[in-house]
């Protein structure tokens, strides 16, 4: 029998053009999108009568009737509030919000692994699934080095970085490596603004797609960031790019790339998308398994 998956959260995405997670449990799950936005949310979900809800845990408690209910945890305010990314008091009142969310639901799956721990959520209620990318989308390729180089003028050590002019991007220590020493190319990349920097070192891009993405960072000898550091380095691993990157935050606070064989690490340690795509669908299987018991 077929199961009905309702999606909760505001937008799927702020960016238009740009996929995000949502997107991806909608594909995945052949789950129906439920905005909060719309005022008429709830009669909407009433009607739709899912077998399981997956909610965007960041709302707290949305005082949802219908059961079960998944929370995902994406947003890691604790170590956010830990390296100064952002104000206690915001990081505060978002973690308890969270912590609501967390009481009313029958499961919880988080994107990094130590928030099982901070939110002290058991075993049997929750676990970890990372994003996950597709290794068939992010590959090694010399061929696309080379040419890509050439395009861009690059002969000597590039760096790449792949964020925003933001604190939480760790963009100020970004900018210090930058100006460090001049010999060495940039390319950077963003997501919706442009780059204000320049330089004859500096190559900028702006909100480009996956395939371009994959071209930048086999050009690239190194991934360099700072901050709360998520998918992008993950993609430059299965670029085969090796990476420098802030320990003990995000993606990275259970274990550091050894640099050895950038590609191959990111798989085993189960970043590959169809690891994911294979635990979200056990998960709702079984979720809803036991809670019809």
């Amino acid at each position: 029998m077929e199961q009905r998956i309702a999606l909760i959260n505001d937008f799927k995405t702020r960016i238009p053009g740009t996929r995000t997670f949502w997107h991806f449990l909608e594909e995945i799950l052949d789950a129906n999108f439920i905005s909060t936005k719309k005022w008429f949310w709830r009669r909407r979900l009433e009607k739709f009568n899912p077998d399981v809800i997956i909610q965007n845990a960041f709302w707290g408690d949305l005082k949802i009737s219908k059961k079960p209910i998944i929370m995902l945890i994406q947003d890691n305010y604790h170590a956010l509030m830990k390296y100064n990314l952002l104000d206690e008091t915001s990081c505060i009142k978002q973690i308890k919000k969270i912590q609501s969310a967390i009481d009313v639901a029958d499961y919880v799956v988080v994107n990094v692994n130590s928030l099982l721990r901070l939110y002290n959520i058991p075993k049997e209620k929750g676990c970890w699934i990372p994003m996950g990318v597709d290794s068939s989308v992010f590959y090694p390729s010399s061929s696309e080095r080379n040419q890509t180089r050439k395009e861009l003028g690059i002969t000597g050590d590039c760096n790449i970085f792949v964020g925003d002019e933001t604190l939480i991007h760790g963009w100020d220590q970004v900018k210090l490596k930058i100006e460090e020493n001049k010999n060495i190319n940039w390319i950077l990349v963003s997501k919706n603004k442009p780059f204000s920097i320049t330089g004859k070192n500096i190559k900028t891009f702006c909100n480009v797609d996956h395939d371009m993405l994959r071209k930048l960072y086999n050009a690239a000898d190194l991934f360099f960031a700072r901050g709360s550091i998520g998918l992008p380095a993950i993609e430059a691993m299965l670029c085969g790019t090796k990476v420098d990157i802030t320990h003990d935050i995000g993606y990275f606070e259970d274990w550091y790339p050894k640099n050895k064989d950038p590609h191959s690490e990111v798989i085993t340690s189960g970043f590959d998308l169809q690891d994911t795509i294979t635990k979200w669908k056990d998960i709702v299987i079984k979720i809803n398994q036991d809670y019809k018991l």
